[in-house]
């Protein structure tokens, strides 16, 4: 097996845990509160080791703090987008945008040297996700204006956080010591204002912790994931092969809440699924 393929595969894992924390956050009653609670666990299990690596360097630290505050800002307009619009909605504009904004931002500004086929096969792919906006009839209804717009400031903030991880894991000692200063600095970064504002109580962290444990526990391994392969692939393959966990939704919705497998369900399907399959061959 290539280096790439395996990657690949271990991406396409963590797309799998993506579509159930996300899943798990829009069942939730306050989008926002869940989410600030997820960092809870993530928070816990990398503290012991801020007394075993060193402190990150000056520049790995300015890397740290814009990617905390970029991290941040997509997940209260995530919870925004959830509060406002439905998941079928928000996840394929904000997970289908994110690939297209890195494939351009290499073409105009970075200079990428992806292959003509891996190119095509994002496109495809990108293309297949965000037409499934269109299942939901109501998609141009005031609410769902709202949550587009947030929606797509959301996935914003998804390429500016994958963007800065890339070069800033680049900086550091190795990938884990930044994986574990940059899940300390985001926990901080969120829950003390949200303690302060009063959302946080200890009664809310104690309603439902099963949930926000398993999503917070999810979400933080399948991320640390992310950075490694950051030093193996190129951000736009990633970010497309982690988009696909809205076809694992999609698959969950159909088998277990026994949803219609309509005609445009079947053409984003297909859409994904070819321009998967053209990725990895890349």
């Amino acid at each position: 097996m290539s280096n790439h393929l395996f990657v690949a595969l271990i991406i396409l894992f963590t797309a799998f845990g993506s579509s159930i924390w996300n899943a798990l956050i829009k069942s939730s009653i306050d989008r926002l509160v869940f989410a600030t609670l997820m960092v809870i666990p993530q928070f816990f299990i990398v503290f012991p080791f801020l007394f075993i690596f060193p402190k990150p360097s000056f520049t790995t630290f300015e890397y740290l703090t814009i990617s905390s505050i970029i991290h941040t800002s997509y997940i209260i307009f995530l919870g925004l987008a959830y509060k406002e619009g439905q998941l079928s909605h928000v996840f394929p504009l904000a997970a289908g945008t994110a690939p297209l904004l890195a494939l351009g931002y290499g073409w105009l500004i970075d200079g990428h040297s992806l292959s003509s086929i891996a190119i095509m096969g994002i496109i495809i792919l990108c293309t297949g996700i965000m037409s499934l906006v269109f299942i939901d009839k109501s998609f141009l209804t005031i609410s769902m204006r709202k949550s587009t717009l947030y929606a797509v400031m959301t996935s914003f903030f998804i390429f500016g956080y994958a963007l800065i991880d890339a070069n800033g894991v680049l900086t550091a000692i190795s990938p884990l010591q930044y994986i574990v200063w940059l899940f300390a600095l985001k926990a901080l970064l969120l829950f003390i204002p949200m303690c302060f504002l009063g959302k946080i109580k200890l009664v809310t962290i104690k309603m439902h912790w099963p949930q926000y444990l398993s999503a917070g526990l999810i979400a933080g391994a399948g991320y640390a994931v992310i950075v490694w392969t950051f030093s193996h692939r190129e951000v736009e393959v990633i970010l497309a092969l982690r988009s696909t966990s809205i076809l694992f939704t999609m698959i969950m919705s159909i088998f277990l809440l026994k949803e219609s497998f309509t005609w445009i369900k079947m053409l984003s399907t297909s859409f994904i699924t070819l321009g998967l399959f053209l990725i990895l061959l890349t």
